[in-house]
């Protein structure tokens, strides 16, 4: 679970962050960087150290070197060398110059032999030593000589010399003096070092010509050979080039070194430093630094409390205030301004917030109580429902009750409702942020109220969080609901009472007109024309009116079917074609699309087409032609309907598809129509997934067009394009997964005049029979990917596929008449193996090979309407007419009718009883309803056919009879 911190915990926190973080990067960077740099400065050190013991070993060689000089004048006598007792006597005199060479000082003649010495007895009088390269080096030059370590003859130890050469005046050497410093005791190198050398250093002198070890600070080192490569790396590294750095020293541990160079011996000073001495003030320095913030931190963390302790003091008084009036222990009233501050101003917003609060709650309540709107809150923690005063009269409860507000609305919410409502209401919960439902209440005094209910599911994090509350409104909408039945009473009875007599009157009207009472007087057969041609309109406005109101209500059943379009562009332009050649102008199809399929109502479809078609031959002159093109764009199909016209001015095309607009809307006008036509247009083309629209300029003509959701046929369950036949031959189905079998049937029923398509599937038999409209089909019960009584009964539940005669090709057609059960007609059953002769005689009875007229049952109430059907009707059917469902009972038990035309409304009681003893008969017949308003979903399941009463009703209803008399079978 997610830890909330307060504001003071926040500051508090981010405060000793910010100094830890601080804290921290200032040790690492002290730690990475300042070794560093007091390695390189105690280098440095070491460094000058060195350089200043060379200075000091120079000067105290050029020290020495001058005591022999000023020695030298008293030791000659003119221009020879004094005698050897003069010498000692010298000698004995200069006692201090002496001490600067422990070794002594000793004399020799120009031959090198010893003549003088000191101290006494140092074994240096007669000592020959003119053999040496210093004596030799000193006679040739003439130049004072400082040797490299030598094995003393005299007192057997290592030790250098310093040989100063005696001239006489004229440039003759007649004789050295030479200062003896033995290197194996004390002597000032080691004094010199010491004086430059911490107590944890060491010192060295190293003569590299020689490999030796000149002296060292550790005094068993010193007059030593040095060391092989690796035994001590500080050595090794100075004599590799390398002036100053770090390495191991002798006991391994690393080494701070640095070194110099004794121009005149060639020897090299080192010094060194334990690396310890790097590290510890760098420790001992983070150390403090740790410290020293520690405190500072705790001294600021301490002050930074109180400090915002005090500044946030007023700021939790207010929220205290809030809460306590939120939970209602206290009124809604402004907080005291303790300052200008931030929160100051916090306060004072809270305030302004408070002050609108209020005046909206008046206005809401203005607003609400005027038309009658409740409010109510739903707190999900607590359990608890709180309502306003209009909830309360909406309920007829009082405000006392507010404890019990949802004990109330559960007793009040009608119990057919409560379920349903409750069910909404956690599914608002569960996943949706709003809530709406309609529902009934039962009120105290037994009255029946409708309640419309919106709210909002409040939730914790947002959308996605758990719903802490639900905030909704409740208002009366009985009287929209009184309304709303009153006008689907309305329609009910328009629908009916309009409908029924002006199917007498229009079939009336076109029998007289076609001559069926035989030839009638000029003057009087214009009359009759126009009263024809005028209760057609009248027919047509009717359909628009209860279309439109239809559409509004959301109450027109869509069938959508995915099929082929250009069947039912075909089909509206040979409906249109006779109203066409009223205005003399003829319908051209100049581009077509056989690939695309399209999921649409093909009757919807039908009727938008028509529309657009009359509306193009109406407003085209005379002789012209409108033309229709179709076209595939990707995934939509468009259709354009194209006429020589006026035009429309672009102030009329923004308002052409809203209701009774007209290009021409005078009183005078000279073309018909409701103005309702486009507007209905544009409703089913939007409720079938399409928009429509129209391009046009005056006296340009112009083109109505609408766009379509569209599958290329060849992606539908991948299936071939079926092809299209134009010899007129029936064409038959095969469905059958043997291919054998499939092709000996297909071979049989093209040889006697059939065509013949193939599926070896059940998906691609629905397929194939959504796409072509069949004449037959032959359908083998077991298929490979489905049972074929499901492909039968999907195909009985269309209405584009409920009649195609189907011949069963089975092993046991016992088995699938059994599950069946009658359930459908048009279905014939041949058993395998097949008698080529009987299944011929089954395709020939399918497909329209007898000539018997239909018996029908006609159950209309309305005599004028019966009359007109049946004489209509007769030349392809015979009819038998019932006025009542007492009067239909009885014909169906006396006879077996092939058809039974059945309109709802009877004096007796609904159509829809007699559905169960129709389907009783031994022979199902078809069942077309004729009804004065659209029908539902599942009533138009139980039916056949269902066709609305209209003036072109009564042709469709003879089309129908027409079709069950070719495909009567036996």
């Amino acid at each position: 679970m997610r830890r909330h911190f307060t504001i003071t915990q926040r500051i508090l926190l981010t405060t000793m962050g910010g100094f830890l973080l601080a804290g921290t990067a200032l040790v690492v960077y002290i730690y990475i960087t300042l070794p560093g740099s007091i390695g390189q400065l105690l280098i440095d050190e070491q460094q000058a150290k060195a350089q200043r013991i060379v200075s000091h070993i120079e000067n105290e060689l050029q020290m020495r070197q001058r005591a022999l000089e000023r020695l030298a004048p008293r030791l000659l006598d003119g221009e020879l060398l004094k005698s050897p007792q003069q010498i000692t006597q010298v000698l004995e005199n200069l006692v201090m110059d002496t001490m600067e060479f422990n070794g002594g000082i000793a004399i020799f003649n120009a031959q090198g032999i010893g003549v003088g010495e000191y101290p006494r007895a140092s074994g240096r009088i007669g000592l020959d030593i003119s053999d040496r390269e210093h004596m030799r080096l000193a006679r040739s030059t003439k130049k004072p000589v400082i040797t490299r370590p030598l094995l003393s003859r005299s007192l057997g130890v290592p030790s250098f010399f310093i040989n100063v050469p005696l001239l006489s005046a004229t440039g003759e050497v007649v004789g050295f003096a030479v200062g003896v410093t033995i290197l194996g005791t004390d002597n000032f190198l080691i004094k010199i070092g010491d004086d430059h050398q911490s107590h944890s250093g060491n010192f060295f002198i190293l003569d590299p010509a020689n490999k030796l070890i000149v002296t060292s600070s550790l005094f068993n080192l010193a007059m030593r050979p040095l060391p092989e490569p690796g035994v001590h790396p500080v050595m090794d590294r100075v004599l590799e080039g390398v002036p100053a750095g770090f390495a191991p020293g002798l006991d391994g541990s690393d080494r701070l070194f640095a070194s110099a160079t004794i121009p005149q011996l060639g020897w090299v000073v080192i010094q060194t430093l334990p690396k310890d001495l790097v590290h510890s003030p760098v420790n001992r320095l983070v150390v403090q630094v740790l410290i020293f913030s520690f405190l500072i931190l705790i001294a600021a963390w301490t002050l930074l409390a109180a400090v915002v302790a005090r500044l946030l003091l007023p700021l939790g008084l207010a929220a205290s205030s809030i809460d306590a009036m939120v939970d209602n222990r206290a009124a809604f009233t402004p907080l005291p301004i303790a300052g200008n501050d931030e929160i100051g101003q916090l306060v004072q917003a809270f305030n302004r917030l408070l002050l609108s609060r209020d005046e909206q709650r008046q206005r809401l309540f203005l607003a609400t109580s005027g038309v009658g709107i409740g409010i109510w809150d739903y707190d999900m923690s607590a359990g608890t429902m709180t309502w306003d005063e209009q909830m309360f009269a909406l309920y007829g409860a009082t405000p006392g009750e507010e404890a019990d507000a949802q004990r109330i609305w559960e007793s009040r919410v009608h119990p057919d409702d409560l379920e349903s409502v409750n069910q909404l209401l956690h599914s608002a919960l569960q996943g949706e942020s709003f809530f709406s439902a309609e529902f009934r209440i039962v009120l105290p005094d037994g009255n029946i109220r409708w309640i419309k209910a919106n709210a909002v599911v409040l939730r914790a994090d947002g959308d996605g969080g758990e719903p802490l509350r639900v905030i909704g409104t409740n208002w009366d909408i009985s009287e929209q609901k009184r309304v709303e039945l009153m006008k689907s009473q309305f329609v009910s009875t328009v629908s009916h009472e309009l409908r029924t007599p002006l199917t007498s009157i229009n079939g009336s009207l076109g029998l007289i007109a076609g001559g069926a009472v035989g030839e009638l007087p000029s003057q009087a057969r214009q009359l009759v024309d126009i009263a024809y041609k005028n209760s057609q309109r009248l027919g047509y406005l009717i359909n628009d009116l209860l279309d439109m109101e239809k559409i509004a209500a959301g109450k027109m059943r869509f069938d959508m079917i995915l099929q082929e379009l250009m069947p039912i562009v075909e089909q509206a332009m040979e409906a249109n074609e006779a109203y066409g050649r009223q205005f003399n102008v003829t319908f051209a199809l100049v581009e077509r699309d056989d690939s695309m399929l399209v999921r649409v109502d093909a009757q919807r479809l039908m009727q938008v087409l028509s529309n657009l078609l009359s509306n193009a031959a109406k407003f085209s002159a005379s002789a012209e032609r409108v033309e229709i093109a179709v076209m595939a764009q990707n995934n939509q199909v468009r259709v354009e309907v194209r006429d020589q016209g006026p035009g429309i001015s672009p102030e009329l095309q923004a308002r052409l598809f809203t209701k009774f607009t007209q290009a021409d809307s005078s009183d005078t006008r000279q073309k018909g129509g409701t103005g309702l036509g486009l507007a209905i247009a544009k409703e089913l083309v939007e409720r079938m997934g399409g928009t429509i629209g129209v391009h046009s300029e005056v006296g340009r003509g112009s083109v109505f067009f609408f766009e379509l959701p569209a599958v290329h046929r060849d992606e539908l369950c991948g299936l071939p394009p079926v092809p299209a036949v134009a010899d007129g031959r029936p064409r038959v189905l095969v469905v059958e997964d043997d291919p054998d079998v499939a092709h000996l049937l297909a071979t049989l029923l093209q040889h006697h005049g059939y065509h013949a398509d193939i599926a070896t599937t059940g998906a691609a038999a629905v397929a194939m029979v959504e796409q072509v409209p069949y004449d037959a089909m032959t359908l083998d019960l077991r298929l490979p990917d489905r049972n074929g009584i499901s492909i039968i009964r999907q195909l009985r539940t269309h209405s584009t596929t409920a009649h195609i005669p189907i011949v069963v090709v089975a092993g046991n057609i016992e088995e699938g008449q059994l599950a069946l059960n009658g359930g459908f007609n048009a279905i014939d059953w041949l058993q395998k193996p097949i008698d080529q002769q009987t299944l011929l005689e089954c395709i020939h009875r399918a497909t329209g090979g007898s000539g018997n007229k239909p018996l029908v049952l006609h159950i209309e109430d309305d005599e004028d309407t019966r009359h007109i059907i049946s004489l209509l009707g007769q030349e392809v059917a015979t009819f038998h007419a019932a006025s009542t469902k007492q009067q239909a009972r009885q014909k169906l038990e006396q006879n077996t009718y092939d058809v039974v035309i059945l309109d709802i409304g009877l004096p007796d009681g609904s159509g829809w009883d007699l559905l169960p003893l129709i389907k009783q008969q031994n022979r199902i017949p078809q069942i077309i309803v004729l009804s004065g308003h659209e029908l539902t979903s599942e009533q138009a399941s139980q039916v056949d056919q269902a066709l609305l009463k209209a003036p072109t009703s009564v042709q469709e209803l003879i089309a129908m009879l027409n079709t069950v008399k070719q495909g009567e079978r036996e």
